[in-house]
């Protein structure tokens, strides 16, 4: 499951059986799990890369969704080419404006040969992509180009851009590899633009701009009845309001649940080998069948399955397993997305609930260090470092954790 806005889901704290663990990284280093694994002395593979965010320089502040969503869809398409080692989304982000600005030291810090930064200027109905790729070590140019088009040819630019960049770091295409880079998620680039909007705004987490999102997409959906990955999106919005407990007036929970699986099934439809499909159905699953969790891991596992490079995809298999108690099950999902994308704050949360809730606090304390290291603005890792430093008879740092997730999340 390729999505603009990660799901970033924290798996109900049920209590885990004990079970013999082993290193906390997927490389058997401890943490922080700063990048993959790698041979001792050995640098970066000649075929890695990171597309750092394009910045806005669009003349209005609202187009910064039309560079998110550019740099979002590089980072999928190229993700597709099974011989890169692209970095995800959530090893970059921290890396924009003057943390962006020493090519080495962000090289050095996700483990990558080469970095791809840009930009997007909108001009009434004109689009401006300027892109630059170069060696991390020495920032030396490698390629680059401007790009300019109608905001209709934005699919089309996309396309341009992750051949040219998948052709200077790995070297002629294969047909197959042309055409993964080819293809278009809709015919209707008004539909694309609604898209765009909408993963934009849901990866803000809150209900208000959830509910916005879910109006970009069925907008994009009505433009374009066959468009998949609308469905897709629109299920998992009606999810989130679930898993989030946010209001939606005029309806209950079911009837969100009820609109998700009939996205749902509009999207299997009309693509039955999505592993965005499937991942969002065993996520509803999991909303409709949080008792029995009838179905839940049989569809998070096609979905890994049909996508075996989606981290997101193997730490909700492991949530899953999580909350079935099957607790080695789970530890081996999250470490698959973990070595995926060592910096996956969330699954270093989730893996450190299998030590908290079997009493095994440092170790949990440990994990949590990391996952706080690498996203120090999020929510729950505080707050479950706060419970672990409880436990430990850590006071002042449990307080600390808690005022910091207030500060995070003020309504709490």
């Amino acid at each position: 499951m390729r999505i603009s806005a990660p799901l970033l889901l924290l798996c109900p704290a049920f209590a885990l059986a004990a079970v013999p663990l082993a290193a906390q990284c997927p490389d058997g280093s401890p943490p922080p799990c700063s990048r993959p694994a790698a041979r001792a002395g050995a640098g970066p593979l000649s075929t890695s890369v990171a597309v750092l965010y394009f910045d806005n320089l669009s003349r209005d502040t609202n187009d910064v969704y039309l560079a998110e969503g550019l740099t979002d869809e590089l980072i999928t398409r190229l993700g597709q080419v099974e011989r890169l080692q692209v970095k995800s989304r959530n090893a970059v982000r921290r890396f924009r404006g003057d943390a962006a600005q020493d090519p080495a030291a962000v090289g050095r810090a996700l483990g990558v040969a080469h970095l791809v930064s840009g930009s997007v200027r909108r001009t009434g109905d004109r689009v401006r992509v300027t892109v630059e790729l170069t060696r991390a070590a020495t920032g030396a140019h490698l390629w680059g180009d401007v790009i300019e088009r109608t905001n209709g040819d934005l699919m089309s630019v996309e396309s341009e851009v992750a051949s040219a960049i998948a052709t200077a770091v790995g070297g002629r295409l294969a047909p197959s590899e042309q055409r993964v880079l080819a293809v278009r998620p809709t015919t209707n680039p008004v539909a694309y633009d609604h898209m765009l909007r909408g993963d934009f705004l849901l990866a803000r987490r809150t209900g208000a701009d959830a509910r916005r999102a879910l109006d970009e997409y069925q907008a994009a959906a009505q433009l374009d009845p066959a468009f998949a990955r609308a469905f897709a999106r629109i299920a998992l919005a009606n999810y989130l309001f679930t898993d989030w407990d946010w209001p939606y007036p005029g309806l209950t929970r079911d009837s969100l649940l009820n609109r998700g699986f009939a996205a749902a099934d509009r999207a299997a439809a009309l693509d039955s080998n999505s592993a965005d499909v499937w991942a969002v159905r065993g996520l509803l699953l999991q909303g409709r069948n949080s008792a029995t969790h009838e179905g839940v891991t049989s569809a998070l596992e096609r979905a890994v399955r049909l996508d075996p490079r989606d981290a997101e995809a193997w730490h909700q298999l492991g949530s899953a397993y999580m909350v079935l108690r099957q607790d080695s099950a789970a530890l081996a999902n999250f470490r698959r997305a973990l070595a995926l994308d060592p910096q996956r704050w969330i699954t270093l949360n989730n893996e450190s609930m299998a030590y908290l809730w079997t009493g095994r606090y440092r170790e949990a304390l440990a994990l949590l260090d990391s996952a706080v290291a690498i996203s120090p603005d999020s929510y729950f890792p505080h707050v479950t470092r706060g419970f672990a430093r409880l436990n430990l008879h850590d006071v002042t740092g449990a307080g600390e954790d808690a005022d910091a997730a207030l500060r995070l999340r003020p309504r709490d």
